[in-house]
C-alpha cells in the first residue's frame, strides 16, 4: 500500500475513534442509562446489518473493479454491486421488522440500511487507491454528525441523538457517489443494459462466503449485550457498552502493525520470524494495556460520573482482551502467508458457539460481569488453546503460545544481540 494511503486510512481510524467516544458520551448523558442501554442495543443491530449487507465487497468488488482497465467495465461491476447491495438491504429491513417492535427504531433501522447502499461506492474509490477522497468524505460526515450532537446536547433534543445513525452514511455514501460522478465523470445509472445478471451471480456467489463470516465475527463481539439485555434490561445494557467502547478502542492498532509488517514477514517466512512478528505484538499488547487502562478508568469516571461506576469495573475485565486481539490478528497474516486461512471461520464460529454457551451461563450467575468474563474466556480459548487440535495450526499456535509465557523476549534478545553485534 502506498504510504499517502496508509496514512489516510490510518488517520481516519483515529478521527472516527474520536468521533465514536462523542457519540457515546453525548448518548449516554441524554439518555440516561436505560436509554442508553436501547440506543447500544439499536447500534448494536444496525452494525450486525450493515457488516451483512457489505456483503464482502471490500475483497469481492474491489478485485473485480481493479481487474478491469476498462472504465465501462468497472462501472458495469460497479452499478451491479450496487443493484445487489439493494436488494440485500431491502430483504434486511423486512427481517428487521419481525425484529424490531419500536417503530421508530425500525424507521431508523431500515432508512441506514438503505443508505448503506450508497457506501458502494466506496470500493471503486478503494480500487483506484483513492484514500484521500474517502479520508475526507469520511471525516466530513463525522463533522457534521459531531456538529449535529453537540446541537442537541445543548438544545435538550434527546430524542433526536438516533438520528446520528442516518447522518453519517448518509453524508458519506453521498460524498462518494458525487465524487464519482462529478470528478471522475462516470455516468452511472441504473439502466437496463448495465444490469448484467451473470455479474450479480457472480458477486453473490463470490461475497455470500464473506457475508456469513462477517454476521459470524459481529455476531461473536456483540451478541452479548441481547444476552444482557435478556437477563438484565437496557440499563445493564447501557453499562455493559459504555465499557465496550473505551475496550475496544485500541483494537484497530494490530492491525496497522500487522499490515505494516505483512509485506516484509511475506519476502522472509520462517519460524524464527513468526516468532519476533508474535513477540512484538505481544510486548504492544502489554505497552497498550497498562496506560489504556489507567486512562479509561479516569475517563469514565470524569466524564460520565458515579452513574456509570460500574462500567470501570467491565472496563479492567474486557481490556484483557488486548492480548488475544493483537495476536489473533497476527495469526490471520501468518495463516494467509501460509495458505490456512480456511481455517478461520471455523475459531469464528467456535467462538460465537464458546460465547453464547458462556454468556447463557455466566450472566445469571455474576450479571454483566459474567457477559465480560465469557467474552474474555471465548477470546482466548479460540486464539489460543481451539487450534491446538487443529494438527496444520499446532505448530503455529506453539510458536504464539511461546511469545505469550516468554512475554515477547525472543524479540527484545535478537534486538540486543542484532546491537552488539552492530558495535563490535
Amino acid at each position: 500500500m502506498p504510504i499517502k494511503n496508509f496514512i489516510y486510512q490510518f488517520s481516519d481510524k483515529i478521527i472516527r475513534i474520536l468521533y465514536i467516544f462523542l457519540m457515546t458520551y453525548i448518548a449516554a448523558k441524554a439518555l440516561g442509562e436505560s436509554g442508553f442501554g436501547e440506543f447500544s442495543l439499536l447500534a448494536t443491530t444496525i452494525a450486525i446489518a450493515v457488516g451483512v449487507g457489505t456483503f464482502g465487497y471490500e475483497h469481492t468488488l474491489v478485485k473485480k473493479v481493479s481487474e478491469k482497465a476498462n472504465k465501462i467495465e468497472q462501472v458495469q461491476w460497479l452499478v451491479n454491486g450496487v443493484i445487489l447491495r439493494l436488494g440485500i438491504a431491502i430483504l434486511i429491513g423486512i427481517v428487521g421488522f419481525f425484529i424490531i417492535n419500536n417503530i421508530f427504531f425500525y424507521f431508523v433501522f431500515l432508512l441506514v440500511c438503505v443508505l448503506s447502499v450508497l457506501n458502494t461506492y466506496e470500493y471503486y474509490l478503494m480500487s483506484h487507491l483513492r484514500g484521500d477522497v474517502i479520508f475526507f468524505g469520511r471525516t466530513l460526515s463525522y463533522i457534521i454528525a459531531i456538529t449535529f450532537l453537540i446541537y442537541i446536547y445543548y438544545t435538550n433534543r434527546n430524542s433526536w441523538v438516533y438520528f446520528v445513525f442516518i447522518i453519517e452514511p448518509a453524508i458519506y455514501g453521498i460524498w462518494c457517489f458525487l465524487h464519482i460522478r462529478m470528478l471522475d465523470k462516470l455516468k452511472t445509472s441504473f439502466v437496463k443494459e448495465s444490469i448484467d445478471f451473470k455479474k450479480l451471480k457472480e458477486l453473490f456467489m463470490n461475497g455470500f462466503p464473506f457475508m456469513l463470516s462477517s454476521l459470524a465475527i459481529i455476531l461473536y463481539m456483540r451478541m452479548d449485550v441481547y444476552f444482557i439485555d435478556y437477563f438484565m434490561g437496557k440499563e445493564a445494557v447501557g453499562q455493559y457498552s459504555l465499557a465496550v467502547r473505551f475496550a475496544e478502542a485500541v483494537n484497530f492498532l494490530p492491525i496497522v502493525i500487522a499490515n505494516s509488517v505483512f509485506p516484509w514477514l511475506v519476502n522472509h517466512r520462517s519460524s524464527a520470524n513468526y516468532r519476533k512478528f508474535f513477540d512484538g505484538l505481544f510486548l504492544a499488547s502489554l505497552i497498550v494495556f497498562i496506560p489504556t487502562s489507567f486512562a479509561g478508568m479516569f475517563a469514565i469516571k470524569v466524564l460520565f460520573g458515579n452513574e456509570y461506576n460500574a462500567s470501570i469495573y467491565i472496563f479492567v475485565i474486557l481490556l484483557f482482551q488486548i492480548i488475544p486481539v493483537f495476536i489473533g490478528v497476527g495469526r490471520a497474516k501468518v495463516l494467509v502467508i501460509e495458505n490456512l486461512q480456511r481455517y478461520i471461520p471455523f475459531f469464528v464460529f467456535s467462538g460465537v458457539v464458546l460465547n453464547a454457551l458462556l454468556n447463557i451461563t455466566l450472566i445469571p450467575l455474576y450479571g454483566i460481569k459474567g457477559a465480560a468474563i465469557a467474552t474474555i474466556i471465548s477470546q482466548f480459548s479460540t486464539t489460543f488453546i481451539i487450534p491446538l487440535f487443529i494438527q496444520k495450526l499446532r505448530k503455529i499456535s506453539v510458536i504464539m503460545l511461546r511469545s505469550v509465557f516468554t512475554c515477547g523476549f525472543f524479540l527484545i534478545f535478537s534486538i540486543f544481540q542484532k546491537s552488539d553485534a552492530n558495535e563490535n
